[in-house]
């Protein structure tokens, strides 16, 4: 079950810049069910930190693809790293490294075994094992080079093969919250990650541009869920205005972090103050969209974010 996903660039990116474990925690919770424990949320902090430093070597193409899974074949309950790429001859790699939680490991004449230890001296141990010589049963994750979602026909459709749409956001539209209106605006269906569960609403755009790429990368593929419900401050939406005209999408919506402040009136009932469209980005020229009282419920959020799939 894939939790987190990026090229090796933005890994680093989150890693040392944005608490990746905060990242982790959240879809974590959307995938799972349950928040992490205490001492999880721990070992993905520290844990993390170290991977980011040893992926930070030059030598390491920055287009490499991470994920972060859990329960992953042959590691039991636990979240692990995933790397994946192309060797010399173009075909496709998988590396899987477990997260042990050792405060120490040393070399052992053993091959394939180290010395470990989780805690004092008394914790030393040799027969930890480093290196796991079958092959992963758990699909790769795709390279950031290539979408990893397979285009579905009309005919598996009709076989009732689940697929999402995918479309274009510079012609999405406040009609997505009617499901005939978002399926009808596909341009193609693909097929549903394994550890997504499907349900209606959900479909597959790219987000193009630099203004939110702290969190999404220019060219990205995403996840959304269309006609988001319940309170969507602080969340990442795409949201229609008429007084937007974003270059980056060539329409009136746009890809923002939703920001709200709301007062109550003199009849005791809440009121918008003012919404924000925040991007998040680590370029200059970005900036925050205002808009008004009087102009508030003229603004669509047609969609939340809910992850990337492939950048």
């Amino acid at each position: 079950m894939i939790v987190y996903q990026a090229s090796k660039r933005q890994f680093i990116h989150d890693t040392f810049q944005d608490s990746i474990e905060f990242k982790l925690s959240e879809q974590y919770l959307r995938t799972t069910g349950r928040q992490p424990a205490p001492a999880e949320f721990k070992s993905w902090e520290n844990s993390l930190f170290r991977i980011g430093k040893v992926l930070r070597d030059e030598a390491i193409p920055d287009d490499m693809g991470v994920a972060l899974a859990y329960t992953v074949p042959q590691t039991s309950k636990r979240i692990d790293v995933l790397l994946t790429g192309e060797d010399e001859a173009g075909a496709p790699k998988l590396v899987i490294i477990e997260l042990k939680q050792w405060s120490e490991a040393r070399f052992s004449e053993k091959d394939g075994i180290v010395w470990a230890r989780r805690g004092g001296k008394a914790g030393e141990t040799e027969g930890a094992q480093c290196v796991h010589a079958t092959e992963p049963t758990l699909p790769a994750p795709p390279s950031a080079k290539v979408l990893p979602l397979r285009r579905v026909s009309d005919a598996e459709r009709a076989q009732g093969v689940p697929a999402v749409p995918g479309v274009s956001l510079k012609f999405a539209a406040g009609s997505f919250s009617d499901p005939q209106a978002l399926e009808d605006s596909a341009t193609e269906w693909v097929e549903l990650l394994e550890w997504v569960k499907p349900q209606p609403g959900l479909f597959v755009a790219q987000v193009v541009g630099e203004s939110m790429n702290k969190r999404i990368p220019n060219g990205a593929w995403c996840l959304f869920r269309a006609n988001p419900q319940g309170t969507r401050n602080g969340k990442i939406v795409v949201v229609q205005h008429r007084s937007i005209s974003d270059p980056e999408t060539g329409g009136s919506c746009t890809v923002k972090r939703y920001r709200s402040e709301k007062v109550v009136d003199a009849d005791g009932a809440w009121r918008h103050e003012r919404v924000e469209l925040v991007p998040e980005s680590d370029g200059v020229g970005f900036e925050v969209m205002t808009v008004q009282p009087n102009d508030v419920d003229a603004l669509s959020v047609i969609a939340e974010w809910l992850m990337v799939v492939a950048d």
